[in-house]
């Protein structure tokens, strides 16, 4: 009998102690991952001011496309 409960109480703790491991390897997952939220965020943002931007020069009375002589003879 003393045998079982000794490998039953080595097995809780390699589970305990696996359980650890795990429990810090999702922390730092998660971790990882607000670090990119805040990223995507970040360059979301980026990407609408210049998407803005581009809008509204765009709109300008003085906005003009400078496009290469071959782009322009092919629209010609």
């Amino acid at each position: 009998m003393n045998v079982i409960q000794s490998a039953l109480c080595e097995k809780v703790r390699h589970l305990d102690a696996r359980q650890d491991v795990d429990a810090k390897r999702i922390n730092d997952l998660e971790s990882q991952s607000r670090v990119k939220e805040q990223v995507i965020c970040a360059r979301n943002r980026e990407l609408a001011a210049l998407s803005t931007a581009v809008l509204e020069a765009e709109q300008s009375p003085k906005f003009e496309v400078n496009l290469p002589l071959a782009v322009l003879a092919e629209k010609a």
